[in-house]
């Protein structure tokens, strides 16, 4: 069974997936008061691998069917300095993550992780830089996630080069698109998600996704259009624990698993400030919903 089978098969059944928590707050607290610092907590990928397998584990332990791998700014892009790019976080992350998985006692599904840039020009050298880091992904993953993306130019090139890449390894591409959107003194801008419908009727992902917006404004999205989409396409959520404001393992998990009973959600999960034992509580959520369905 791949992915996509997978996916059907648990919107079949009623089924919600889980994905895993963030990873690098969860990386920053293992490594609080320790120097040098890197770059980026993907350079863990290199310096300190074992610290980042041991997160990837910590989450299939709570019970997540999907791991991300920890590559978030590890295209050439998403780094504040060219300098500090280099194409072995991308396939050192894949590599861990997949290792994680299949080393597991059940199947667990691996995410190659895809954040946005940090360049105000957006051309076709950025459609390449994301058609590169899909090349170094996509042999050790079951789907890209390109997450946080909250500009419609920048988003359209980054899938773009992703495609591309899956049309030149000759890989069918199960694409996940994650969009947020600005938080000013704690408040997202949610009223910027209907300028996200257009691109979506164009690009046709695979999945949709909200991230990396506060906990209470999980419900959000679904006033401002993007519960009016197409009914067939997975929606997924996967929202701050710690970002502006802390929100408990049980607080966060009763919420957002209500969030998604009331919504048709299909996947979930937890994005800055989650985690383990975040998703631990969400597991336990879940099963109690389906016991008590």
């Amino acid at each position: 069974m791949n992915f996509s089978e997978y996916l059907r098969d648990s919107a079949s059944k009623g089924n919600v997936i889980l994905y895993d928590g963030a990873l690098g707050t969860e990386l920053l607290n293992l490594v609080s008061g320790f120097s040098p610092s890197p770059p980026t907590v993907d350079h863990y990928n290199l310096r300190n691998p074992f610290l980042v397998r041991k997160v990837h584990d910590q989450y299939i332990d709570a019970g997540a069917d999907i791991i991300k791998t920890n590559t978030f700014l590890s295209h050439r892009f998403g780094q504040a300095s060219e300098k500090d790019f280099s194409d072995e976080l991308l396939s050192s992350g894949a590599y861990i993550a997949r290792r994680a998985a299949d080393e597991a006692d059940r199947k667990i599904w691996v995410a190659g992780s895809l954040g946005p840039t940090v360049r105000s020009t957006f051309d076709e050298e950025l459609k390449l830089s994301y058609h590169k880091s899909a090349l170094a992904l996509i042999p050790n993953v079951d789907l890209l996630l390109l997450e946080t993306q909250m500009d419609v130019a920048q988003t359209r090139l980054a899938v773009e080069g992703i495609r591309s890449a899956a049309l030149l390894l000759k890989t069918p591409l199960l694409l996940h698109l994650s969009f947020s959107v600005p938080v000013s003194e704690g408040t997202p801008n949610t009223r910027r998600f209907p300028l996200y419908l257009p691109l979506i009727e164009e690009l046709k992902p695979n999945i949709l996704g909200v991230n990396c917006i506060p906990l209470p404004f999980s419900r959000a999205p679904f006033f401002y259009g993007l519960g009016d989409l197409d009914k067939s396409l997975p929606i997924a959520l996967q929202p701050n624990a710690g970002y502006p404001a802390w929100a408990t393992p049980m607080t966060f998990s009763n919420y957002l698993v209500d969030v998604a009973r009331e919504n048709n959600i299909s996947l979930i999960g937890g994005c800055c400030g989650t985690t383990p034992l975040h998703i631990h509580f969400l597991r336990k959520a879940l099963s109690y919903a389906a016991s008590a369905a």
